[in-house]
């Protein structure tokens, strides 16, 4: 038998697949069509789209799976696995352009020469792809005040999940981060403790720039 995985996104089991070792029931349908619009003249683009999200997989047989068939894409046309995931920050689906942030986010330094591009992405009409171009920066240690603002949005997010990231990015965000940790404080009395363990974090990496928010810190100590 597979062994069984569990999707964080849809919380279905992953099933067996032909070409690929496992793949959740989200992932499988991008892996299908992608592989399904090999015959088509139209190949490249459509699985370029379906496959850059796989990139950020948590699943490893599945983000192998994607980085082989992107580096099979742009060997067609003469161009690394980064230029393929670059070609789609602009695309016209706002979860393809988010997915093509976070892929060249995870890259090192192989997208380096693309980052200019992500930057871009901070004016993106669609704040999710905002959010991933500012992560995506932040771990090239690229970002500004720009980005800060950008992640200060997230901080009240519905998602505890989204909270806890923009509690974390606000810790490596250096400097450009310090005027706005009232806001990182706020989230000491967050619903969610992981939210709450995460703004403890962020405050103890300012150092004397959180002095302020010291008393905040002292009633999570009971927590």
């Amino acid at each position: 038998l597979a062994k069984a995985f569990m999707c964080n996104e849809c919380r279905k089991s992953f099933k067996p697949h032909p070409e690929f070792k496992t793949f959740c029931a989200c992932d499988g349908y991008r892996l299908d069509e992608a592989l399904a619009s090999k015959s088509s003249e139209h190949y490249r683009p459509v699985a370029v789209a379906h496959v850059v999200p796989l990139r950020c997989s948590d699943n490893d047989d599945i983000q192998h799976a994607a980085k082989d068939m992107l580096e099979e894409i742009g060997k067609a046309k003469g161009q690394t696995e980064a230029e393929v995931i670059a070609s789609i920050l602009s695309a016209r689906d706002a979860g393809d352009r988010k997915a093509a942030c976070e892929s060249l986010g995870k890259l090192g330094e192989a997208a380096e020469q693309y980052l200019d591009a992500v930057a871009a992405c901070l004016k993106d009409k669609e704040s999710s792809v905002q959010f991933a171009a500012c992560l995506a920066l932040q771990k090239h240690g690229k970002a500004g005040e720009a980005e800060v603002t950008v992640v200060v949005q997230y901080l009240k997010h519905e998602s505890w999940l989204t909270r806890q990231a923009a509690c974390q990015a606000m810790g490596d965000l250096g400097q450009a981060a310090e005027p706005h940790l009232g806001a990182v404080a706020e989230r000491l009395a967050d619903d969610e403790w992981r939210v709450r363990l995460a703004a403890c974090e962020v405050l103890g990496k300012h150092g004397e720039a959180a002095v302020p928010h010291l008393g905040a810190l002292a009633q999570c100590l009971s927590d």
